[in-house]
């Protein structure tokens, strides 16, 4: 009886590695040290996105795996849903302070949505070889 070997090369890019850890980083360092305009936005507005860019850089910072040097992407969606309660609130305190934080949401967006995508993309192909 001849026994069958079968392997399997498949690359999942599901992590959000160094580089994407970086970008994020950048970008929430630039709504931190936004400075409150003579006029113009609100400053209330301002320190709300400042305070929430700090707490999401602590909550990444937190999440992030050096054994493996990625983000732990489960660990950061639960901090993020205890810090503030959604994805939306969230959204919303950074954004509120300007454009600084509207950039930094997407990128913090685009990583960890392009990480689930891929994420399940790769489960549903496993489920259908087996």
């Amino acid at each position: 009886m001849a026994s069958t070997v079968r392997n399997l090369d498949y690359n999942i890019r599901f992590k959000v590695d160094k580089s994407n850890f970086n970008e994020i980083q950048s970008a929430l360092r630039a709504v931190i040290n936004t400075k409150i305009p003579a006029s113009g936005p609100d400053p209330l507005n301002i320190k709300t996105s400042v305070e929430a860019a700090k707490e999401l850089e602590n909550l990444l910072s937190a999440s992030w795996n050096h054994k493996l040097n990625q983000l732990d992407v489960s660990k950061f969606n639960n901090s993020v849903k205890e810090s503030f309660g959604s994805v939306e609130q969230l959204r919303a305190k950074l954004v509120a302070g300007g454009e600084q934080g509207a950039i930094a949401f997407n990128k913090i967006a685009t990583s960890v949505l392009t990480s689930n995508t891929q994420l399940k993309q790769s489960n549903k192909l496993l489920d259908s070889m087996a």
